[in-house]
């Protein structure tokens, strides 16, 4: 004897299962995904001066270059911009170190 179960999902996130109870299941909402807001790094390329969107206040920056040596530390605030004028032209990495992981994004000196 075979069983088999069916379940069919429409657009508004309600399940039908096969006896024929309606759940609906939010798991997979946008509103979900929008509070997990990705770092965005402005302008990059940069001619010197750039800034981390989305990033909480108290953050640890530091600056790689491309060996993985750290040029430049820093605690960053929200709406405030980082100077890298002193330092080479070039591709350097962000590491950024927040509360529950650390990110690594990459930006160019002109």
């Amino acid at each position: 004897m075979s069983t088999s179960a069916t379940a069919i999902i429409d657009p508004n996130n309600w399940i039908i299962n096969n006896a024929g109870s309606i759940t609906q299941d939010n798991s997979l909402a946008l509103s979900e995904i929008n509070e997990n807001k990705e770092l965005v790094v402005y302008p990059n390329p940069t001619n010197g001066t750039f800034t981390i969107q989305n990033v909480p206040s108290n953050t640890q920056v530091n600056v790689l270059d491309m060996f993985g040596k750290i040029v430049k530390s820093l605690e960053f605030e929200p709406n405030t911009y980082i100077d890298l004028s002193q330092l080479k032209k070039g591709n350097y990495l962000l590491q950024i170190l927040l509360p529950d992981n650390q990110k690594r994004l990459k930006i160019i000196q002109l």
